[in-house]
């Protein structure tokens, strides 16, 4: 496998947790009871979304 191709993997599925967690938890917290625990969703999905951009943009420089 490629490392550009791994690279763009890792890149798309950071864009999927950022849509699911990070999106989905703003819009949770706004409707929702439940408001620390969609909160806490979304700050780690947001961390998770940092993390596999990161992993993914080093594997895009090489």
């Amino acid at each position: 496998m490629e490392l550009e191709t791994l690279g763009k993997y890792f890149y798309d599925l950071s864009k999927i947790v950022f849509t699911t967690l990070v999106v989905g938890g703003v819009f949770a917290v706004i409707s929702e009871q439940n408001k620390l625990g969609y909160l806490a969703l979304a700050m780690i999905g947001g961390i998770a979304t940092y993390g596999l951009a990161f992993i993914g943009g080093t594997f895009l420089k090489q």
